[in-house]
């Protein structure tokens, strides 16, 4: 049951998603699939536009600075900048406070750019085209599930995407790399969804789309994006009949080629154009393998603890059985081959990395999805033979829609996403000062280069919802006198805290009486 705690805005994107995603399980049940997956588009894409309308602030972790990295592309789209004006110093060592910003690839970035040129410099414009891959990302999972497994294991695991938590929160940029890792499983989904169409028809397009793809993913997150080519590479080297010819191999290598075209010339024009950052970035990349970045650590066990945060509370105690549905139905032994291949590589390549984060398996998703898809048809085959058609179809939609609610967490939704006054303070809190900073764009702003005071982690979101640069608090007296060498025009929130007296006694400090709430 959908809660009244919801805002009429957040309503009015609900119940539409509500009501397209029961029709579409009925329509499915009924076996109108194209009614059905029509439908099941627009209810996942209601939802998405759900979540944009639930957030009015930007996430600190890390959404505040893939999306100002985003808007200054607007401007200046092949030099990416988190700072375009540094308060007084040059770090290129530090990735929340440089100004040439390499700590990610950059196409996810220029497709945030992209949409606030066009719908302006706003968080909805910044999260549409994360609410726009992962509605796209409902048919390839349907269609993939139709080409290598059946119909109905698509549709089913399509629709328990369309309702899943976890990517719904990526989509509004609360959990982890947020708008990164949704490119990323989006792009390298597609290139295995083209090399399925390749393996189903032949036909020499779906080569070139393997290729561009791949690329386009090693664009978002680096070389996890050549994933498709394990599947692909160990199906050859299982065939007997294939693993001495070299022409089973020149497709692969086709596609490679382009991936290497299209994810190569920004390699090369960072390094060439951006040297010390570049080597900073690449040896950091390194590093992740062999050492513990950031405190991200974990022990072998880590992606298999935390699945229930991706997949939610029930899906990873029944993830082993709906992979042994998964591989006894699949349609070709060269599906199951890859998919295995998938799996087993990202999980061991993984575990045996030093820093772990959640979302590094994420790239799995769909097939995960796939699988426990598989498992709900094959319960529906099972008591088919034992119910009647009048007590199955009504009892099918009431199960599946029942899980696919489990899997939306209506209760974690609330706690994220509406105020509750004493209840989530840091929202509230975070909702406000996004407000303030909001105002400022109605003030002149063009004698303050640097605004001091602002509050922890709040500098970029602050630089992005106003326009300057913003600055953590207040400077000591030497970093002071440095920004005051530079010439830099400063700017102070008086919030009410005790100030030295080398800020209260600069007359040419301009003061901006605000009231902000703690986080």
């Amino acid at each position: 049951m959908i809660s009244s705690a919801f805002s009429p805005t957040q309503l009015a994107w609900l119940l539409p998603s509500a009501t397209c995603l029961l029709l579409s399980l009925a329509f499915f049940l009924k076996g109108k699939n194209t009614w059905a997956v029509g439908l099941l588009l627009l209810g996942g894409l209601a939802l998405r536009f759900f979540m944009l309308a639930s957030t009015p602030f930007l996430y600190t972790w890390d959404e505040q600075f893939h999306v100002m990295v985003a808007k200054n592309m607007m401007a200046h789209p092949f030099k990416p900048m988190l700072y375009e004006l540094l308060p007084f110093e040059h770090n290129y060592l530090n990735w929340v406070g440089v100004d040439i910003w390499l700590h990610k690839q950059p196409l996810f970035m220029w497709q945030m750019a992209l949409s606030m040129k066009i719908f302006g410099a706003n968080e909805f414009a910044a999260r549409l085209p994360s609410a726009l891959m992962t509605t796209l990302l409902i048919w390839v999972i349907y269609r993939m599930g139709k080409r290598t497994l059946s119909p109905q294991a698509g549709y089913l695991g399509a629709f328990l995407f369309a309702l899943a938590n976890y990517q719904l929160e990526l989509v509004c940029g609360n959990f982890g790399m947020d708008h990164n890792d949704v490119a990323f499983m989006f792009y390298i989904t597609l290139s295995i969804w083209s090399w399925i169409e390749y393996q189903h028809s032949g036909k020499r397009h779906w080569i070139y789309l393997i290729g561009l793809f791949s690329g386009f993913a090693i664009l978002n997150k680096w070389l996890v994006g050549i994933l498709v080519y394990s599947g692909w590479g160990m199906n050859i080297l299982l065939d007997s009949s294939k693993r001495t010819r070299l022409k089973a191999y020149l497709p692969m290598l086709t596609s490679a080629l382009i991936t290497v075209i299209v994810a190569l010339p920004w390699q090369l024009y960072t390094l060439l154009r951006f040297p010390e950052h570049f080597a900073h970035e690449f040896e950091l990349n390194g590093r992740h393998f062999t050492e513990v970045i950031e405190k991200h650590a974990g022990g072998w066990w880590y992606y298999f603890e935390h699945m229930h945060e991706i997949y939610g509370n029930w899906i990873p105690f029944v993830i082993v059985i709906a992979f042994y549905f998964l591989f006894k139905r699949v349609k070709t032994k060269a599906y199951g081959i890859a998919y295995a291949t998938y799996v087993i590589l990202v999980y061991a390549f993984f575990t045996v990395a030093k820093t772990k984060l959640i979302s590094f398996t994420l790239v799995l998703t769909p097939i995960f999805y796939l699988a426990v898809g598989c498992l709900f048809y094959q319960i529906y085959l099972g008591l088919k033979p034992h119910l009647s058609r009048r007590i199955l179809l009504p009892l099918s939609l009431i199960v599946v829609a029942w899980f696919g609610f489990l899997h939306f967490d209506q209760e974690s939704i609330q706690a994220y996403h509406v105020p509750q006054p004493g209840k989530y303070p840091r929202w509230i809190a975070k909702a406000h000062n996004a407000e303030v900073y909001r105002s400022f764009q109605q003030i002149d702003l063009s004698g303050v280069d640097v605004m001091l005071n602002c509050p922890k982690w709040e500098p970029v979101s602050f630089m992005f919802y106003a326009g300057v640069t913003g600055y953590s608090g207040f400077p000591d007296l030497w970093t002071y006198k440095r920004m005051k060498e530079s010439g830099r025009r400063l700017g102070m929130l008086e919030t009410g805290v005790c100030l030295p007296d080398y800020l209260n006694e600069d007359t040419t400090i301009q003061r901006f009486e605000v009231e902000l709430k703690p986080l």
